[in-house]
C-alpha cells in the first residue's frame, strides 16, 4: 500500500478545483439547500460547496511582463492570499435563479487566516474559516465544524493562468471610500467564463468583484461597503479543535496522482481524456460513501475556473451493487463492491442542466455515472464526458 496519501478535511469544493478564494471580496454567496425538493439537495449541495471552495477564485491573470500598477498589485494578491490584516462588511448578491443577497462579516489577520460570518440572505448562520491550508465550516452557531482542503497558489497553477487568461486595467474607481484598480480578466478559450475585480492600491486587497456565466450574464457581484485596516482580535480566528464524529466520518482522502488513487482502489478508474482547453488535473480525492467504502473526486483547473468530476453508481448496477471501493469488489454488479461489468463502447448519453450557475453534465459508463461541474460551457463539459476511457 503506498503512503504517499495525504489526510485532508472534508468535501473539497472542490472543486477545487482550484485555489482557495483571495483575501477580500470574493464571491462566497451559497445557494439555500432547504429550498430543493429531498430529491436534488444533494445536488445543490455539492455546488454550493464547489462553490465556496473554488468559484470565489480571484487570482490574478498576468503576463511576466505586465508594468501598470494595477497589474502588479493583482499579481501580489494572487500569490499572497490573506496578506491583508483587515475586518469589514461584504455585501453579496446573486443574480441566477434563486436570486439572493447577503451580508457578511470579514475578519483576516494578515498571516493567511481568515473568517466569514453570513449575517443575513439565504445562508444566515453559515461561518466559514480558513487557515490556507484547510477550510472549516458549519451552518449555525451550535452546527458541528466540517473541513475541506485547501491548496495555495504555486508556480504551475501561477503558468496557467498566464496561459489561458489575458487581463485589461480599466482605471481606478472608489470602493467603500478606498482606491482600487479595475482589471477585467477574459479567457483566450471560449465556454469559460470571465470576471472583473477592483484591487486596492495601496494594499492589494480585493475590494469588490463581478463574476460571470461561461454566457456572459452577470453571475454574482461582491463589494465592501466597509472595510478597516489592522489587526483583529484573535478569538475570532482560532481554529476549530476538532471536528465531529460525523464530519469526521466524510473526511477526504487526497492523492498525489491518479496512480495511487487507483492502488488505493485496486482498480483502474475510467476518466476524460480529452479536457477543455487549458484544463490540468489539480487533485485527485478519496470521499467516504455513506453506505461504506470510498468513491473518486477528480479536480481540475485552467488556473482560474475550476472543474470537479465525480464518480458515483451508475444505472448499470445491480441491486446488489455498490458500497463504494474498498467493501468487496463483486464482478458484474453483483457483491458489495462496484462491479466493474465492463461495458461496449464509449459513454452513454449526456445530460446537462444548470444550478446555481454552474453547468452540472452527467453520464454512464463501465456501470458508473459520472457527475461533472463547473461554470463552462455545456458542449465543453459534454465532450469530456464522453472522452473516458
Amino acid at each position: 500500500m503506498s503512503q504517499t496519501r495525504r489526510r485532508t478535511p472534508a468535501r473539497p469544493d472542490a472543486g477545487e478545483a482550484g485555489r482557495l478564494p483571495l483575501s477580500g471580496a470574493w464571491c462566497c454567496e451559497a445557494p439555500a439547500v432547504r429550498q430543493l425538493p429531498r430529491r436534488q439537495r444533494g445536488l445543490r449541495a455539492a455546488v454550493w460547496r464547489l462553490l465556496l471552495a473554488t468559484l470565489a477564485v480571484l487570482g490574478a491573470v498576468l503576463p511576466a511582463s505586465a508594468a501598470t500598477p494595477g497589474a502588479d498589485l493583482l499579481k501580489q494578491a494572487f500569490r499572497n492570499p490573506r496578506r491583508v490584516a483587515h475586518h469589514g462588511t461584504l455585501e453579496v448578491r446573486v443574480f441566477t435563479a434563486p436570486r439572493s443577497a447577503a451580508t457578511v462579516r470579514v475578519v483576516c489577520d494578515g498571516k493567511g487566516r481568515e473568517r466569514r460570518e453570513h449575517l443575513s440572505g439565504p445562508t444566515r448562520g453559515l461561518t466559514v474559516l480558513t487557515d490556507g491550508r484547510a477550510i472549516w465550516q458549519r451552518l449555525a452557531a451550535d452546527a458541528p465544524w466540517t473541513r475541506a482542503p485547501g491548496s495555495l497558489p504555486d508556480e504551475a497553477a501561477w503558468e496557467r493562468l498566464r496561459s489561458n487568461y489575458q487581463f485589461v486595467t480599466k482605471g481606478q474607481k472608489r470602493v467603500a471610500g478606498r482606491l482600487a484598480w479595475v482589471i477585467a480578466l477574459s479567457p483566450r478559450h471560449a465556454g469559460n467564463p470571465r470576471q472583473t475585480l477592483w484591487v486596492d492600491a495601496a494594499n492589494a486587497l480585493i475590494l469588490r468583484s463581478e463574476c460571470y456565466t461561461h454566457a456572459g450574464k452577470l453571475a454574482m457581484t461582491t463589494a465592501y461597503t466597509k472595510v478597516t485596516l489592522g489587526a483583529p482580535a484573535t478569538g475570532a480566528l482560532r481554529l476549530p479543535a476538532a471536528a465531529s464524529s460525523s464530519a469526521a466520518a466524510e473526511e477526504w482522502v487526497a492523492w498525489d496522482s491518479r496512480a495511487e488513487l487507483q492502488r488505493q482502489l485496486g482498480t483502474p478508474v475510467p476518466l476524460p481524456t480529452r479536457l477543455p482547453a487549458g484544463y490540468h488535473p489539480v487533485g485527485y480525492h478519496l470521499r467516504p460513501c455513506r453506505q461504506g467504502g470510498q468513491l473518486p473526486v477528480v479536480r481540475y483547473s485552467d488556473g482560474l475556473n475550476p472543474l470537479t468530476l465525480f464518480v458515483t453508481r451508475g444505472q448499470g448496477m445491480g441491486r446488489g451493487g455498490g458500497r463504494g471501493w474498498g467493501m468487496g469488489r463483486g464482478k458484474g454488479g453483483g457483491g458489495l463492491g462496484w462491479g466493474w461489468g465492463r461495458g461496449k463502447g464509449g459513454p452513454g448519453a449526456c445530460v446537462v442542466q444548470q444550478v446555481d450557475g454552474q453547468q452540472v453534465a452527467r453520464t454512464t459508463y463501465d456501470n458508473l455515472t459520472y457527475v461533472l461541474i463547473g461554470n463552462h460551457s455545456p458542449q465543453g463539459l459534454e465532450a469530456a464526458l464522453k472522452s473516458i476511457r
